[in-house]
């Protein structure tokens, strides 16, 4: 009986256990999951952990950890992997810390909650306690050992520094007034005493700023990039928002973008230049006093009064094609009432782009005098006594009380009432259903009592003439004709809802009745015969002649002009839309499968060859790559992922996958003939007084308009990485190679170590405000590291341990002709030999070996390309996203409709998903019958093969817990980039991230 209460116990603890992991789990990306523990009660995690030394920013790295590492191993794992080069000079004394952002107050702010961690405690049992506390922390690890070499102490106590001054020595000269010469001091004494000003002035930043447990949220917060998808707290946040994002898509309009709710980038870098923007989920109720307090409290600056900023809105013109002239900024500061959300839905492109800042309210402002013009026939707004808000509704069918959609009270059993049923008109915004009348929605509500009626049962949405319904919970019980749902239900004319048990409402809306009536009296084509439903099809349909075949063709592949496309994706859309049309039974219903099968290969490869060509054929142009680029990759990924046409379109699966590459490196050289006049300026021999007319403006022009055209182009984000990382290569290059190789002018001197890091300062603060920071200090690593080099103290032994740990990146060639061409200044002393070839002795072990590991020859010079394989993203894509057919493809395929090259037919039955026909997609039969779009799903059909198995087998030379690790993960794939030394990069399932160890 004994043993089995142990093992009763001993299963409980395990299933205890396994509760907290799972809850912990469940707020946390793939890669920060926690393992199941096993029978010893044993499990695994990756940690991140934080790192500052003396004067150095703070650094970071993720570890693998076990449960039963206690934190005397964890930190000796940890300075192996912060300082591997300094082991085998010196072992300082490291603690490890535990950090909570909003520990307490002092003197007005916020001081951080830290705790030492003993040496028997388990980091990873710690931070999984943090769950019970519902709280978020980080681990730093701190150097305790410092002490200053001229009359202070260093004592680390409790997360607080203290000086203890100590008094001069007896045999100390002091000078006065009678004893006008002192003693010259000696080389070392010299030393000494810089190195105690140094710990006066890094004392004096800390007490004057902030303890460095404070800097951990100050000078690392999360960008947009991967620091927030690889912090636990920033994760949270992210799927707070996600879930909100979530409830909001019903206010999608057909191109994907918000209607009446959303998300909103405003500017604040007057506010925090570090962090320039935050994004905010809006909706066109909220006016510009609530962003302006939100943004207060999104910035920390809680005790800020916020009628002393206002939100201003900066219009920026556009620009014609690449490298346009743009037109001048025109700011605006808004009232108090005005909706920066509705403003922008409002503002037409042909105007220009809109920007929102908040900064401080200048003192002379007052409201801008606005023509408020009633319109007439709207309830409240006729006369003077109208609502203020009446006069910015258009005029538009959707807001005219009798085209509103409404619901039709029914009886219990679904029956008519005969007239006696109450009806509710659903107005533009959200109306919410449930027992409680909320009063945050304008006063639209549909109160309802009754069996599983909850107080907030679900939300309508009316948007663009869609109306949708949101259960709130899962307990919510909305049921649309019989059918029960858990997530954003479209409402189709005539469908019955039911709230509850008892609750039945018909959905009545004229405009969607309008449609389908002159949809039925004009459209004569096969899909009329069958009536709207939820049917797993396209949004659209497209027809052509197979006699005006390549006319159609060669209108949207080589006879297309770039710049007159508004939708830049229109012909990947069209194409995709014309090969679901020669694959189903409409074309050519008399053709056996095996002959419609021939005849859809042909074309597509026809298509893919086209691309090609247009691709060769303007090597030169940047917009039209960038165009095709974009368009070549979208297009292949839908062929690859439509589950009927992937198996017939693997010869133009080959040739666009080659096309892309061929876009990407002809755009590569393009931009880099660009830079390439520009790099001169980079290196004139001046100091930059104004920024903008700098020597680094026309470079970061160049890098501007670059991303301005990709975003416009909407090429995907893994081959803008991609790009902009062969960029940053080719600076680091052409830079950096006439530092080491031209004799003259000589740039190895101290004044140029400090141009050198003010100017890559510049475009490095450029990359974190485009999301490519990471890509950034990877490939401006050795231009950076020179420029440090020629800039720090390299007299003294000493300073070896310092140059070859900032230096890491440089080899022994490269250190070797940095420090032998270095001129001093009049009062620098002379680098010694021994010095140097200390410096490049270390090297040769560390870098060089590195190198010769990876199969990279050790040379003094840059090679001129980036040594990385182009990888084509496998998600990402703007079909995900885009929802029905936007406007633009409309517009692109009117001037073929009216030629008689095609004909583009909506289909109102759709789901609205561009993704239903790929591999992912679950289908779901429809009830009733189907369309001929469904039925032919079986004229081509080829099974899914089983997924493939790559194994791979690392090897790491020395003993440690773990490799550096960076990760991000999209749906269910991930991508993990594991690296050390060099440059070392592994894809698993996504698109590229670029990262260097």
């Amino acid at each position: 009986m004994g043993d089995e209460a142990i093992t009763a116990r001993r299963a409980q603890e395990r299933e205890n256990l396994r509760h907290i992991i799972q809850q912990w789990n469940a707020n946390r990306l793939d890669l920060f999951e926690i393992s199941e523990p096993n029978e010893d009660l044993e499990f695994h995690g990756v940690m991140r952990f934080y790192f500052q030394d003396s004067g150095q920013k703070v650094a970071t790295k993720c570890i693998r950890v076990s449960s039963n590492a206690n934190c005397r191993y964890v930190i000796e794992t940890l300075v192996e992997k912060f300082r591997p080069d300094m082991r085998m000079l010196s072992i300082p004394e490291y603690a490890l810390y535990e950090i909570h952002e909003n520990g307490g107050r002092e003197s007005g702010r916020l001081v951080p909650e830290e705790r030492r961690l003993a040496d028997d405690e388990k980091p990873l049992l710690v931070q999984l306690n943090w769950n019970k506390d519902d709280r978020e922390g980080r681990f730093l690890l701190r150097r305790m050992d410092l002490k200053s070499a001229m009359g202070g102490e260093l004592i680390f106590q409790a997360g607080h520094t203290i000086v203890n001054t100590l008094p001069p020595h007896p045999t100390t000269p002091v000078p006065s007034k009678e004893q006008p010469f002192t003693r010259k001091l000696s080389k070392r004494e010299k030393k000494e005493l810089k190195k105690a000003e140094k710990m006066r002035r890094a004392i004096e930043t800390n007490e004057n700023d902030s303890s460095v447990a404070e800097k951990l949220y100050t000078e690392l917060p999360e960008t947009s990039f991967t620091r927030s998808i690889s912090n636990p707290e920033a994760v949270m946040r992210r799927r707070r928002a996600q879930k909100l994002e979530k409830k909001l898509q019903q206010f999608r309009s057909k191109d994907g973008g918000p209607d009446t709710g959303g998300t909103l980038k405003i500017y604040g870098e007057s506010l925090r230049p570090d962090v320039p923007y935050k994004t905010l989920l809006l909706s066109v109720r909220d006016n510009a006093l609530s962003v302006v307090r939100e943004m207060l409290d999104k910035y920390g600056l809680y005790k800020e009064d916020p009628n002393n900023y206002c939100l201003i809105q900066n219009v920026v013109g556009g620009d014609e094609g690449y490298g346009g002239a743009t037109s001048p900024q025109k700011e605006y500061i808004l009232d108090d009432d005005e909706c920066p959300l509705a403003i922008l839905m409002n503002h037409p492109p042909s105007r220009g782009s809109i920007m929102f800042h908040v900064r401080r309210r200048p003192a002379d402002y007052g409201p801008r005098k606005r023509k408020k013009k009633p319109i007439k026939g709207m309830g409240g707004g006729g006369g003077p006594g109208g609502d203020a808000h009446e006069h910015q509704r258009p005029r538009d069918p959707h807001f005219l009380p009798d085209r509103l959609p409404f619901l039709i009270e029914l009886g219990p059993d679904g029956q008519e009432l005969g007239g006696t049923g109450r009806q509710h008109q659903l107005h533009l915004n959200v109306t919410e259903v449930g027992t409680d009348r909320s009063a945050h929605t304008g006063g639209q509500s549909l109160q309802l009592f009754g069996p599983n009626i909850q107080a907030r049962h679900c939300v309508i949405a009316h948007t663009e003439g869609i109306v949708t319904v949101t259960p709130c919970s899962r307990d919510a019980d909305t049921f649309v004709n019989g059918q029960r749902i858990y997530e954003t239900t479209i409402l189709q004319h005539g469908c019955i809802v039911r709230f509850g048990r008892i609750h039945n409402f018909r959905f009545i809306d004229p405009q969607q009745d309008d449609r389908m009536r002159q949809h039925h009296l004009m459209d004569r084509s096969n899909y009329e015969r069958y009536p709207p439903a939820r049917d797993p099809i396209l949004p659209a349909v497209l027809e052509f002649r197979e006699e005006s075949e390549d006319a159609f063709l060669h209108s949207i592949t080589t006879d297309l002009d770039p710049i007159d496309v508004q939708f830049k994706l229109a012909p990947t859309y069209t194409l995709y839309m014309a090969a679901r049309f020669r694959a189903s039974t409409h074309y050519r219903p008399e053709l056996s499968p095996t002959e419609r099968a021939h005849r859809l290969t042909e074309m597509l490869t026809k298509v893919a060859a086209m691309v090609q060509n247009v691709i060769h054929s303007r090597h030169g142009d940047p917009t039209s790559l960038a165009f095709w680029m974009a368009n070549a990759s979208e297009l292949l990924h839908f062929l690859k992922q439509d589950r009927h046409i992937c198996g017939y379109s693997l010869d133009a699966q080959d040739i666009l996958a080659e096309a892309v590459q061929v876009a990407f490196r002809s755009l590569v050289d393009c931009m880099q003939a660009e830079l390439s006049t520009s790099l001169p300026m980079f290196l004139e021999d001046r100091d930059d007084v104004n920024e903008e007319e700098g020597s680094t403006a026309h470079v970061l022009s160049i890098l501007s308009n670059t991303m301005a055209l990709l975003r416009r182009c909407r090429v995907n984000a893994a081959l803008t990485i991609q790009l902009f990382s062969q960029l940053f290569h080719f600076i680091n290059m052409w830079v950096f190679n006439r530092i080491v190789a031209d004799p003259l002018p000589n740039y190895c001197t101290r004044v140029w170590g400090i141009r050198l890091k003010r100017r890559l300062a510049r475009i490095e603060l450029w990359a974190e405000k485009q999301g490519l920071e990471l890509a950034a200090d990877c490939h401006l690593a050795r231009l950076s590291q020179a420029a440090m080099l020629l800039h720090a103290q390299k007299s003294a032994p000493d300073d070896i341990a310092t140059i070859s740990s900032t230096c890491f990146k440089l080899n022994s060639l490269q250190l070797r002709a940095l420090l032998e061409k270095y001129q001093p200044a009049p009062d620098e002393p002379r680098i010694p030999q021994d010095l140097i070839d200390n410096v490049v002795a270390v090297a040769e072990s560390t870098a060089d070996g590195l190198a010769r590991e990876d199969g990279r020859e050790v040379r003094l010079e840059e090679e001129i390309d980036l040594q990385l394989p182009f990888l084509l993203p496998e998600d990402g894509y703007s079909c995900d996203i885009v929802r029905g057919v936007p406007s633009g493809l409309a517009e692109f395929l009117n001037p073929l409709q009216h030629a008689g090259l095609c004909r583009m037919n909506p289909q109102p039955s759709s789901s609205g998903y561009w993704t239903i026909y790929m591999h992912d997609q679950e289908m779901r039969p429809p009830p009733g019958p189907r369309s001929p779009s469904v039925m032919s799903n079986r004229s081509l059909s080829i099974p899914r093969g089983e997924p493939e198995i790559h194994v791979i087998q690392l090897h790491k030379s020395n003993n440690g817990m773990g490799l550096s690790i960076v990760a991000t993960k999209v749906s269910t794939r991930f991508l993990l980039v594991l690296g050390w030394g060099g440059n070392l990069l592994f894809t698993l399932g996504i698109s590229l991230v670029c990262v260097c160890g």
